[in-house]
């Protein structure tokens, strides 16, 4: 009696093991996501949209080619020109990040660009100026903690066709984690400005003139007839005379 117990105990045990590891493994999986098929919190580029799983090919959307690296084509990425700008949130949830990135077949033999990689601000990578001339760069970076991820891509002549591909680029996250997208700028609420208060227009009796203080200005300097060649500072406009007083400061007269 006192075997079949203990034999009973020891299977309720191992059931309950298996169980918490089954677990364990469930928590501690990750899936592999392509950032073509993911939304970006912002996104710039240097000639039309960003394309995804195709090259950038003009100022439309859809208009671009199969990615092609080194003569390697590739079914997801992101294709882009110079300057470009492309940020996504990882909300701190995801372990790596990978691309085959460069500047694609399908650019111009002229064309030159700096591809750069920002881990929450921070730059972690930056090529040299890349040419068609250059091999792709496989790369791949750990992200664990990291909540924003940026790609940049620039280029010092600023000429058009520089036109680069994020091959397969992807990121691996736990399971569950949701890529925000951005959230919407705040609704402005109008604020009507008070009424402004009336100003009484200063009347002058006849044979009198106004002084007005500070210095005299024009945007048209036609609009000022002087009256005296000789003397500065006596002027004639909209059949005003318009006087430099001496008398009261820094300031003018109108009569």
């Amino acid at each position: 009696m006192m075997h079949k117990r203990l034999l009973l105990l020891m299977l309720l045990l191992s059931s309950a093991s298996t169980t918490f590891l089954t677990s364990i493994v469930h928590s501690q999986s990750n899936t592999t996501r392509f950032l073509s098929a993911l939304p970006w919190i912002s996104a710039t580029n240097g000639l039309g949209p960003v394309e995804r799983d195709q090259t950038n090919g003009g100022a439309n959307a859809n208009d671009g080619r199969q990615i092609r690296l080194d003569g390697v084509p590739y079914d997801h990425g992101l294709g882009v020109s110079a300057e470009s700008d492309i940020s996504y949130a990882l909300s701190g949830n995801c372990a790596s990040f990978s691309a085959i990135a460069g500047m694609d077949d399908s650019a111009d033999e002229q064309a030159k660009a700096v591809l750069v990689i920002y881990l929450d601000g921070q730059m972690i990578f930056s090529t040299d100026e890349v040419t068609k001339a250059n091999p792709a760069t496989r790369l791949s970076f750990a992200v664990a903690g990291v909540q924003t991820l940026r790609l940049r891509v620039t280029s010092y002549d600023g000429t058009d066709g520089d036109l680069v591909s994020w091959a397969n680029a992807r990121i691996t996250c736990a399971d569950g984690t949701t890529v925000p997208t951005a959230t919407a700028a705040p609704t402005r609420i109008p604020v009507t400005p008070p009424p402004a208060t009336a100003t009484a227009t200063p009347t002058r009796p006849p044979g009198q003139r106004f002084v007005l203080p500070g210095t005299l200005e024009a945007e048209d300097a036609s609009g000022f007839t002087e009256l005296d060649p000789i003397t500065s500072g006596v002027y004639r406009t909209d059949g005003l005379d318009v006087e430099r007083c001496t008398g009261c400061g820094n300031g003018y007269t109108l009569g």
